[in-house]
C-alpha cells in the first residue's frame, strides 16, 4: 500500500506539472507522443508483436506523427473513434475466452484504437476552458481510482465484472462514480465562486457522469486485454500500479468524450 501511494504521488506531481505548463502547444505535444509510444510498447508486449521490429518501429513514428498533426475536424474524429472503440472493447469482454491477441493485427488495432483517442488530450487543451477540463478530465479519473480502490477493497463484496477484472466490485464501483461526480462539481463550484467564470453545472453534472462510466469501462478494457493476452500487467515502470496502460486505462475514453461532449454541447463554463 505504501509503495503504490508514493508511486500515485510521484505521477500526480509529474501530471499536473505537465499541465502546468501545457499552455506551450509542444509541452502537450510532446506529453501525448511520449505517453502513446509508451502504451504502444507495452500493447506491443503483451500481443507478442514487440517481435516484429518493423511494425513496432513504424508503429512508433505514426503515433508520434499523429501528435504533432493537426487533424482537421477533431471532435469528429474523437467521436468517430468513440463509435468504432466501444463496441469493440464490449465485444472483447464478451467472447474474452475465445479471443486470440498475440498478433501483429491484434496490436495494430489496439495501437490505432488506444492512441487515436490519447491523442485527443491536444485538442482538448486547445479548447476554451481547456487547461480546466484536461484537469477534470485526470483528476475525475484519478478519484475514480483511488475512491473504488478504498472502499470496494474494504467493504466490497459483490463483484462487477468477475470475468473480466476479478477485484473489481459493485460498492467500488458506485464509490467511484461519487467522488468522481463530486470532484467535478465542486471543481465547478470553485470555479463560479474564485475564478468568477460563468458554470453550466447542469451540463458539467452530465459530462461527470458520462466521464466517470467511460472513465470505468477503460479500466474494465484495458483488463479484459490482460485477460485475453494472460498478463497481470502491462509492466512494472510504476511501482504497485504496473505500466503506464495500467494507470492511465481510465483516460483512453474520457479524453475523445471531453472533446466530442464540449465541441456539441458547448462549453462547460
Amino acid at each position: 500500500m505504501a509503495k503504490r501511494t508514493v508511486s500515485a504521488g510521484v505521477i500526480a506531481l509529474v501530471t499536473y506539472t505537465i499541465l502546468y505548463y501545457s499552455g506551450i502547444p509542444a509541452v502537450t505535444q510532446c506529453a501525448a507522443a511520449g505517453l502513446c509510444c509508451f502504451c504502444l510498447y507495452e500493447l506491443a508486449c503483451a500481443t507478442d508483436a514487440i517481435k516484429n521490429e518493423a511494425l513496432f518501429t513504424l508503429s512508433l513514428l505514426a503515433a508520434a506523427f499523429c501528435c504533432f498533426w493537426k487533424a482537421p475536424q477533431e471532435a469528429v474524429l474523437a467521436g468517430l473513434c468513440l463509435g468504432i472503440s466501444i463496441p469493440v472493447f464490449v465485444l472483447m469482454m464478451v467472447f474474452q475466452p475465445r479471443l486470440r491477441l498475440n498478433s501483429g493485427c491484434a496490436f495494430g488495432i489496439l495501437g490505432v484504437l488506444v492512441c487515436g483517442q490519447l491523442r485527443s488530450m491536444i485538442d482538448v487543451r486547445a479548447l476554451p476552458g481547456g487547461l480546466h477540463l484536461l484537469l477534470i478530465c485526470i483528476t475525475e479519473c484519478y478519484a475514480t481510482d483511488v475512491a473504488a480502490y478504498l472502499v470496494g477493497s474494504r467493504w466490497g463484496k459483490r463483484k462487477l465484472l468477475p470475468r473480466v477484472s476479478p477485484n473489481k466490485t459493485i460498492l467500488g464501483s458506485a464509490a467511484g462514480m461519487a467522488a468522481a461526480v463530486a470532484f467535478c462539481l465542486v471543481y465547478g463550484l470553485g470555479l463560479w465562486l474564485f475564478g468568477r467564470m460563468r458554470v453550466r453545472f447542469g451540463l458539467l453534472l452530465v459530462y461527470a457522469i458520462g466521464a466517470n462510466v467511460l472513465a470505468q469501462f477503460g479500466d474494465l478494457s484495458m483488463s479484459s486485454v490482460k485477460r485475453v493476452t494472460g498478463i497481470k500487467d502491462f509492466g512494472n515502470l510504476i511501482p504497485g500500479h504496473g505500466g503506464l496502460l495500467d494507470r492511465f486505462d481510465s483516460l483512453i475514453f474520457v479524453l475523445p468524450y471531453t472533446l466530442w461532449f464540449c465541441h456539441y454541447t458547448g462549453a462547460l463554463f
